[in-house]
């Protein structure tokens, strides 16, 4: 295939979408893609954006790759601290990895055991054991693929939205799991 060829077909502008508090919101056009309409609306908008309008602007959270990595490494250190070797995993809101950190001597089934536990706990806003125990009432709990639902997956929340999850798999109970999972929250809780 050829690449070169391939990465100059797609054309990305910016389509002005309208104002608000004298702001231009925005979103990506692409080529072919009719704007003659949005066009119009841009030549009029400011182009520059004060500080106290852009402190209004919706914020788009997530967690930063260093805020995963430090929370992976603290619930980790936790359970190691502890004689548990087990594997830590961060994944986004929408339950993509982020990071995972498998400690010496944690088993293999650690590995999707913790990815399993954070992402429930993504998918569902909630942790992870109090999915298993609606797991009675709700049966089809069971049956959603790569869901976890054991003790060891918490959310994580910035502002009042969950942003990303942490899960840990490898020690002998899941409240050992969530308690690592709780000091790698705790860990970045400073900086959300």
């Amino acid at each position: 295939m050829n690449h070169k060829r391939f990465l100059t077909t797609v054309a990305v502008g910016v389509v002005t979408l309208g104002t608000a508090a004298g702001l231009t919101l925005a979103r990506p056009s692409f080529a072919g893609q009719n704007t003659s309409t949005d066009v119009a609306a841009s030549q009029s908008a400011p182009r520059s954006v004060t500080p106290a309008a852009a402190r209004a602007l919706p914020q788009m959270p997530f967690l930063p790759l260093n805020l995963a990595q430090r929370a992976a490494t603290a619930a980790l250190a936790d359970c190691m601290r502890q004689g548990f070797p087990v594997t830590a995993t961060v994944v986004n809101e929408d339950g993509i990895t982020i990071v995972v950190l498998r400690g010496d001597g944690a088993s293999a089934a650690s590995t999707d055991s913790s990815k399993g536990k954070a992402v429930a706990s993504a998918g569902f806003r909630a942790p992870s054991g109090e999915l298993g125990a609606r797991a009675a009432a709700n049966p089809g709990l069971l049956q959603v693929p790569g869901f976890v639902i054991l003790a060891g997956g918490l959310p994580i929340s910035s502002g009042g939205k969950v942003v990303a999850a942490i899960g840990v798999g490898g020690a002998p109970s899941g409240a050992i799991d969530e308690a690592c999972a709780q000091a790698g929250i705790k860990a970045i809780a400073a900086s959300l």
